[in-house]
């Protein structure tokens, strides 16, 4: 007799630890993974600190065939009105018997408290599945997979600007500064993931216009002529 699986939904940025994260989970076959949750920012709809528009976040949903639910903040929000709208949107979730939300952290154990904290306060729980993985190898595995990312954002305080738009590859790794953590834990840059085994085909993107913002350096991706599934 099969077993029930437990009904979870995924905090998703878009990026290459919410990617491994969903890949994870499926592998174990313990959760059903029934939906990714996206904060996007008004009024540009994108996804903080990756920059990633609300469009590619929806073509990475439909190229897995998961539903993405998304949640809508302003920039600078205060920190009670993002645990007020947050919460209210998880509360939902919560009301079907989904009691249980996924993130992609592996460290920052105080990002961890603050999650457990507001979720145990609507009844809910955190499940962290890459948490304290070695990042290195983390990485590695991402790239073994056949994902594939590129990178968004650069913290050009760590990372020469022109890391934004490059391939998240072996040859990148190799590239990066010994101080930088090789999946960006400290924010260090952001990625966008646009296929492997977690997607049934490819999003199809390009790189286009790299613009700074204060310290970062965003390269934007736009729509590129489909892509055939890799082997």
């Amino acid at each position: 007799m099969a077993r029930i699986r437990e009904k979870i939904i995924l905090s998703w940025s878009g990026g290459k630890d919410s990617a491994l994260a969903l890949w994870d989970i499926r592998k174990t076959g313990h959760y059903d993974v029934v939906g990714l949750l996206t904060i996007v920012t008004d009024p540009d709809e994108r996804v903080t600190m990756h920059g990633v528009s609300r469009s590619l976040i929806e073509q990475q949903a439909h190229a897995m065939d998961l539903p993405v639910h998304l949640i809508h903040l302003p920039k600078e929000c205060p920190n009670d009105e993002y645990v007020e709208t947050v919460n209210g949107t998880l509360a939902k979730f919560a009301g079907t018997g989904i009691r249980k939300i996924a993130f992609g952290d592996v460290y920052l154990d105080d990002l961890r408290d603050f999650r457990e904290e507001h979720l145990d306060a609507i009844g809910m729980e955190a499940h962290f599945p890459l948490w304290h993985r070695d990042t290195k190898e983390l990485s590695y595995a991402f790239i073994n997979a056949k994902f594939k990312a590129i990178v968004t954002t650069v913290d050009g305080n760590v990372l020469d600007k022109d890391f934004a738009g490059r391939t998240f590859d072996r040859g990148l790794l190799s590239d990066l500064p010994i101080t930088v953590d090789p999946c960006g834990e400290n924010g260090e840059f952001h990625t966008f993931v646009y296929d492997g085994p977690t997607f049934l085909r490819p999003v199809p993107v390009k790189v286009g216009h790299r613009h700074s913002c204060s310290r970062f350096h965003y390269c934007d991706l736009g729509p590129k002529a489909s892509l055939v599934k890799s082997s």
